[in-house]
Protein backbone atom coordinates (compact mmCIF):
# COMPACT_ATOMS: atom_id res chain seq x y z
CA UNK A 1 0.00 0.00 0.00
CA UNK A 2 1.46 3.69 -1.05
CA UNK A 3 0.99 6.31 0.95
CA UNK A 4 0.70 10.05 -0.16
CA UNK A 5 1.63 8.72 -3.98
CA UNK A 6 5.43 8.20 -1.80
CA UNK A 7 5.68 5.87 1.20
CA UNK A 8 4.66 2.33 0.73
CA UNK A 9 3.55 -0.08 3.76
CA UNK A 10 3.61 -3.32 3.65
CA UNK A 11 0.05 -4.72 5.16
CA UNK A 12 -2.13 -6.99 6.74
CA UNK A 13 -5.66 -7.01 6.18
CA UNK A 14 -8.26 -8.71 8.34
CA UNK A 15 -12.34 -8.66 7.13
CA UNK A 16 -14.68 -8.93 10.26
CA UNK A 17 -18.28 -9.05 10.39
CA UNK A 18 -18.59 -5.78 11.61
CA UNK A 19 -15.76 -4.06 9.50
CA UNK A 20 -11.76 -4.46 8.66
CA UNK A 21 -8.28 -4.51 10.89
CA UNK A 22 -5.68 -2.87 8.56
CA UNK A 23 -2.11 -2.99 9.67
CA UNK A 24 0.98 -1.58 8.01
CA UNK A 25 4.72 -1.91 8.10
CA UNK A 26 6.65 1.16 6.40
CA UNK A 27 9.13 -0.19 3.88
CA UNK A 28 10.63 2.91 2.53
CA UNK A 29 9.82 4.72 -0.81
CA UNK A 30 10.30 3.66 -4.26
CA UNK A 31 14.00 5.12 -4.16
CA UNK A 32 14.82 4.05 -0.68
CA UNK A 33 13.78 0.80 1.04
CA UNK A 34 14.18 1.58 4.97
CA UNK A 35 12.19 1.25 7.94
CA UNK A 36 13.04 4.33 9.12
CA UNK A 37 11.49 8.07 7.88
CA UNK A 38 13.30 11.13 8.09
CA UNK A 39 12.34 14.61 6.78
CA UNK A 40 14.87 17.63 8.25
CA UNK A 41 13.96 18.12 11.83
CA UNK A 42 11.57 14.82 12.48
CA UNK A 43 12.50 11.07 12.47
CA UNK A 44 10.10 8.54 12.53
CA UNK A 45 11.38 5.21 13.42
CA UNK A 46 9.57 1.92 12.38
CA UNK A 47 6.24 3.68 11.62
CA UNK A 48 2.87 1.28 11.52
CA UNK A 49 -0.02 2.42 9.79
CA UNK A 50 -3.30 1.35 11.74
CA UNK A 51 -7.15 1.53 10.31
CA UNK A 52 -9.90 0.28 12.19
CA UNK A 53 -13.57 0.16 11.81
CA UNK A 54 -14.63 -2.58 13.94
CA UNK A 55 -16.67 -2.54 17.46
CA UNK A 56 -18.47 0.11 16.35
CA UNK A 57 -15.24 2.37 16.56
CA UNK A 58 -12.83 4.29 13.68
CA UNK A 59 -9.09 5.00 13.99
CA UNK A 60 -6.86 5.60 11.23
CA UNK A 61 -3.40 6.50 12.83
CA UNK A 62 0.54 6.05 12.60
CA UNK A 63 1.84 5.20 15.52
CA UNK A 64 6.07 5.10 15.91
CA UNK A 65 8.39 2.70 18.40
CA UNK A 66 10.40 6.73 18.28
CA UNK A 67 10.12 10.21 17.39
CA UNK A 68 12.69 11.97 17.23
CA UNK A 69 12.60 15.84 16.71
CA UNK A 70 15.26 18.39 16.32
CA UNK A 71 17.98 15.09 17.09
CA UNK A 72 16.06 14.71 20.45
CA UNK A 73 14.08 11.28 21.49
CA UNK A 74 10.87 11.19 22.49
CA UNK A 75 9.75 8.00 22.78
CA UNK A 76 6.48 6.12 21.91
CA UNK A 77 4.33 8.32 19.94
CA UNK A 78 1.20 8.58 17.85
CA UNK A 79 -0.29 10.48 15.21
CA UNK A 80 -3.99 11.29 14.63
CA UNK A 81 -5.60 11.51 10.34
CA UNK A 82 -8.03 13.40 9.81
CA UNK A 83 -8.74 14.84 6.09
CA UNK A 84 -5.90 13.53 4.55
CA UNK A 85 -3.64 15.26 7.41
CA UNK A 86 -1.49 13.69 10.01
CA UNK A 87 -1.21 15.77 13.16
CA UNK A 88 1.27 15.67 16.13
CA UNK A 89 1.72 17.50 19.09
CA UNK A 90 4.26 17.47 21.39
CA UNK A 91 4.96 19.66 24.43
CA UNK A 92 8.93 19.90 25.14
CA UNK A 93 9.89 20.50 28.78
CA UNK A 94 12.79 22.22 28.33
CA UNK A 95 13.49 26.09 29.62
CA UNK A 96 11.53 27.44 28.11
CA UNK A 97 8.82 24.94 28.00
CA UNK A 98 7.97 24.74 24.09
CA UNK A 99 5.07 22.72 22.43
CA UNK A 100 5.88 22.07 18.84
CA UNK A 101 2.54 21.26 16.45
CA UNK A 102 3.04 19.19 13.33
CA UNK A 103 1.80 17.78 9.77
CA UNK A 104 3.01 14.76 7.75
CA UNK A 105 0.62 15.57 4.30
CA UNK A 106 1.08 14.51 0.79
CA UNK A 107 4.75 15.04 -0.19
CA UNK A 108 5.93 17.07 3.10
CA UNK A 109 6.10 17.44 6.64
CA UNK A 110 5.57 20.78 8.37
CA UNK A 111 5.90 22.83 11.59
CA UNK A 112 2.71 24.69 11.95
CA UNK A 113 3.19 25.71 15.78
CA UNK A 114 5.95 26.61 18.26
CA UNK A 115 4.16 28.23 21.19
CA UNK A 116 6.22 29.01 24.39
CA UNK A 117 9.19 31.06 22.86
CA UNK A 118 8.40 33.85 25.23
CA UNK A 119 9.81 37.01 25.81
CA UNK A 120 12.81 38.47 25.95
CA UNK A 121 14.55 42.17 26.61
CA UNK A 122 17.33 43.79 24.58
CA UNK A 123 20.03 44.92 26.08
CA UNK A 124 19.68 49.35 26.77
CA UNK A 125 22.76 49.60 24.85
CA UNK A 126 21.86 47.59 22.04
CA UNK A 127 18.11 49.40 21.72
CA UNK A 128 19.48 53.16 22.40
CA UNK A 129 21.87 52.26 19.54
CA UNK A 130 19.10 50.84 16.99
CA UNK A 131 16.41 53.55 17.94
CA UNK A 132 19.15 56.43 17.33
CA UNK A 133 20.43 54.69 13.79
CA UNK A 134 16.81 54.62 12.86
CA UNK A 135 15.69 58.09 13.57
CA UNK A 136 19.03 59.28 11.69
CA UNK A 137 18.01 57.59 9.04
CA UNK A 138 14.58 59.19 8.91
CA UNK A 139 15.98 62.73 9.51
CA UNK A 140 19.38 62.95 8.93
CA UNK A 141 22.55 63.30 10.96
CA UNK A 142 22.38 64.93 14.43
CA UNK A 143 20.18 63.21 16.17
CA UNK A 144 23.06 61.37 17.77
CA UNK A 145 24.04 62.86 20.61
CA UNK A 146 20.67 64.57 21.24
CA UNK A 147 18.63 61.04 21.53
CA UNK A 148 21.44 59.45 23.61
CA UNK A 149 21.47 62.07 26.12
CA UNK A 150 17.83 62.53 26.30
CA UNK A 151 17.24 58.49 26.74
CA UNK A 152 20.09 58.50 28.85
CA UNK A 153 20.47 54.55 29.20
CA UNK A 154 16.40 54.42 30.21
CA UNK A 155 15.24 52.20 27.82
CA UNK A 156 13.69 48.80 27.99
CA UNK A 157 12.49 47.12 25.01
CA UNK A 158 10.71 43.59 25.57
CA UNK A 159 10.26 41.25 22.55
CA UNK A 160 7.83 38.56 22.30
CA UNK A 161 8.50 35.88 18.49
CA UNK A 162 5.75 33.66 17.44
CA UNK A 163 5.68 31.76 14.25
CA UNK A 164 3.90 34.10 11.54
CA UNK A 165 0.08 33.35 10.83
CA UNK A 166 -0.66 31.08 7.54
CA UNK A 167 3.01 31.05 6.92
CA UNK A 168 5.26 27.71 7.84
CA UNK A 169 9.17 26.84 8.97
CA UNK A 170 10.79 25.09 5.73
CA UNK A 171 14.23 23.79 4.96
CA UNK A 172 15.85 26.18 2.43
CA UNK A 173 19.38 23.84 1.88
CA UNK A 174 20.95 21.34 3.26
CA UNK A 175 21.08 21.47 7.16
CA UNK A 176 19.12 24.92 6.56
CA UNK A 177 16.16 26.07 8.24
CA UNK A 178 13.65 29.17 7.46
CA UNK A 179 11.97 30.31 10.15
CA UNK A 180 8.62 33.06 9.25
CA UNK A 181 8.41 35.32 12.67
CA UNK A 182 6.11 37.95 13.73
CA UNK A 183 8.24 39.71 16.49
CA UNK A 184 6.20 42.12 18.98
CA UNK A 185 7.95 44.80 20.49
CA UNK A 186 7.67 47.11 23.59
CA UNK A 187 9.91 50.08 24.56
CA UNK A 188 9.62 51.69 27.65
CA UNK A 189 11.10 55.00 27.41
CA UNK A 190 11.57 57.36 30.87
CA UNK A 191 9.05 54.24 32.81
CA UNK A 192 6.08 55.14 29.45
CA UNK A 193 5.39 52.30 27.52
CA UNK A 194 5.14 52.22 24.10
CA UNK A 195 3.54 49.19 21.87
CA UNK A 196 4.90 49.05 18.65
CA UNK A 197 3.29 47.29 14.97
CA UNK A 198 3.85 43.76 15.10
CA UNK A 199 6.54 42.83 12.41
CA UNK A 200 6.79 40.09 10.17
CA UNK A 201 10.14 38.77 9.03
CA UNK A 202 11.88 35.33 8.26
CA UNK A 203 15.18 34.07 9.80
CA UNK A 204 17.72 31.13 8.08
CA UNK A 205 19.53 29.59 11.11
CA UNK A 206 21.10 25.96 11.05
CA UNK A 207 18.94 23.02 12.13
CA UNK A 208 19.64 22.09 16.25
CA UNK A 209 20.70 19.42 17.03
CA UNK A 210 18.17 19.32 20.07
CA UNK A 211 15.25 20.69 21.54
CA UNK A 212 16.92 22.11 23.78
CA UNK A 213 18.81 24.28 21.45
CA UNK A 214 15.54 25.54 19.28
CA UNK A 215 14.63 28.12 21.22
CA UNK A 216 17.99 29.52 21.51
CA UNK A 217 18.80 29.09 18.03
CA UNK A 218 15.67 31.06 16.99
CA UNK A 219 16.25 33.72 19.27
CA UNK A 220 19.86 34.12 18.90
CA UNK A 221 19.14 34.79 14.98
CA UNK A 222 16.09 36.77 15.56
CA UNK A 223 18.30 39.07 17.97
CA UNK A 224 21.34 39.47 15.79
CA UNK A 225 22.46 42.80 14.89
CA UNK A 226 21.57 42.54 10.84
CA UNK A 227 17.99 41.50 12.18
CA UNK A 228 17.72 43.88 15.17
CA UNK A 229 18.51 46.44 12.32
CA UNK A 230 15.83 45.06 10.32
CA UNK A 231 13.01 45.35 12.84
CA UNK A 232 13.74 48.45 14.31
CA UNK A 233 13.86 49.69 11.18
CA UNK A 234 9.90 48.66 10.64
CA UNK A 235 9.26 49.92 13.79
CA UNK A 236 10.55 53.31 13.93
CA UNK A 237 9.72 54.05 10.21
CA UNK A 238 5.88 53.98 11.42
CA UNK A 239 4.50 56.77 11.96
CA UNK A 240 2.56 56.11 14.99
CA UNK A 241 5.52 54.38 16.93
CA UNK A 242 8.31 57.90 16.03
CA UNK A 243 5.08 60.06 16.91
CA UNK A 244 4.50 58.17 20.40
CA UNK A 245 8.56 58.61 21.13
CA UNK A 246 8.27 62.01 20.64
CA UNK A 247 5.69 62.34 22.55
CA UNK A 248 6.97 60.10 25.56
CA UNK A 249 10.60 62.79 25.10
CA UNK A 250 8.28 65.94 25.18
CA UNK A 251 6.73 64.91 28.66
CA UNK A 252 9.97 64.11 29.88
CA UNK A 253 12.24 66.79 28.36
CA UNK A 254 10.44 69.51 26.47
CA UNK A 255 8.74 69.79 23.34
CA UNK A 256 11.02 71.82 21.24
CA UNK A 257 13.56 68.80 21.91
CA UNK A 258 10.78 66.17 21.08
CA UNK A 259 10.36 68.38 17.74
CA UNK A 260 14.26 68.29 17.02
CA UNK A 261 14.46 64.21 17.77
CA UNK A 262 12.96 64.18 14.31
CA UNK A 263 15.75 66.28 12.85
CA UNK A 264 13.59 68.27 10.54
CA UNK A 265 11.19 65.17 9.61
CA UNK A 266 7.89 66.26 8.08
CA UNK A 267 5.61 64.94 9.88
CA UNK A 268 1.96 67.01 9.99
CA UNK A 269 0.53 64.18 12.31
CA UNK A 270 3.15 64.72 14.43
CA UNK A 271 3.15 68.46 14.99
CA UNK A 272 -0.44 67.82 15.40
CA UNK A 273 0.39 65.59 18.36
CA UNK A 274 2.72 67.78 19.86
CA UNK A 275 0.34 70.32 19.64
CA UNK A 276 -2.95 68.42 21.38
CA UNK A 277 -0.48 67.47 24.32
CA UNK A 278 0.91 71.15 24.34
CA UNK A 279 -2.76 73.09 24.50
CA UNK A 280 -4.02 70.01 27.17
CA UNK A 281 -0.94 70.71 29.27
CA UNK A 282 0.56 67.52 28.82
CA UNK A 283 4.00 68.59 27.64
CA UNK A 284 5.67 72.01 28.56
CA UNK A 285 7.97 74.16 25.38
CA UNK A 286 8.13 76.15 22.85
CA UNK A 287 4.65 75.93 20.32
CA UNK A 288 7.20 77.41 17.41
CA UNK A 289 10.07 74.51 18.27
CA UNK A 290 6.79 72.35 17.93
CA UNK A 291 5.21 73.96 14.58
CA UNK A 292 8.60 74.12 12.80
CA UNK A 293 7.88 70.70 11.38
CA UNK A 294 5.23 71.61 9.34
CA UNK A 295 7.33 74.66 7.67
CA UNK A 296 10.43 72.50 7.09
Amino acid sequence: MQFFEEYNFQIDLDVESDGIELSGTYIGTPSQKTTTLTVYFIQLTAPTLTIKTTNGQKTFEVSVQNLTLFGTDIGNFTMDYSNGIFSGSYQHQGTPSITIDWQWTKGDFSITSIDGLGTQEIQDAKAIENIVNQLNKLGGNGCQDLVNSMFNNEVKTTFSLSLTSGQKPSQVSTGIMQVPLTVSVELTIAGQSITTVPVDFEIDFSIPTSLDDLPKAIWDTATNPQNLELIFQDIISNPKTYEAIALVAAKKVSASIAARILCKTKDEDLAEALEEALEAGEIAGDLGAVLELDGV
